[in-house]
């Protein structure tokens, strides 16, 4: 029996998460069970604010999910200066150097996790791609059987990172 697909969204803040992750459900008409944030924002928020955690209990979750389901991380990134502008057109926040550091170093905990976790993962800049080909992208992928190693070894795969 084949297992059910979950889809996972992460991401700093307006990397498009949201809008992506909505996107997606209506392209799919709802079937993946999928969520907008989950396992890798514990850990990169746990991180920054030095919440108790432990590294080896993520993992931990991620081998009992995937044993139930064919887990796809999704990693959604953005240049700096896109995403600073995204925050200063939703006025969420005065863009000080300490604002900036603070969102540079969160995005770095996620992509530490993405590097680490074992679920089937994909990463993709958001900066210069519109959300109907992220979802293109991302609809192809969870449908492919392509390995993490094929990824980094096929430009078709790097997307919006600048190839």
């Amino acid at each position: 029996m084949d297992k059910k697909k979950f889809i996972i969204f992460e991401g700093v803040d307006k990397v498009g998460k949201t809008t992506i992750y909505q996107a997606f459900r209506k392209r799919t008409n709802y079937a993946p069970l999928c969520i907008d944030r989950f396992l890798g924002s514990n850990f990169a928020y746990d991180f920054f604010f030095d919440r108790e955690n432990s590294v080896k209990d993520f993992s931990t979750i991620e081998e009992k999910l995937i044993e139930i389901f064919d887990c796809t991380l999704v990693y959604l990134t953005c240049e700096e200066d896109i995403l600073m502008e995204r925050i200063r057109e939703h006025d969420e926040e005065s863009l000080e150097l300490e604002v900036i550091e603070r969102i540079k170093e969160i995005d770095f905990l996620f992509y530490f996790y993405y590097k680490r976790s074992k679920f089937k993962k994909i990463i993709i800049d958001t900066s210069h791609i519109n959300v109907r080909k992220v979802v293109d992208v991302i609809v192809e992928f969870i449908n492919s059987e392509i390995t993490e190693n094929d990824l980094w070894h096929s430009d078709k795969w790097k997307v919006g990172l600048g190839v």
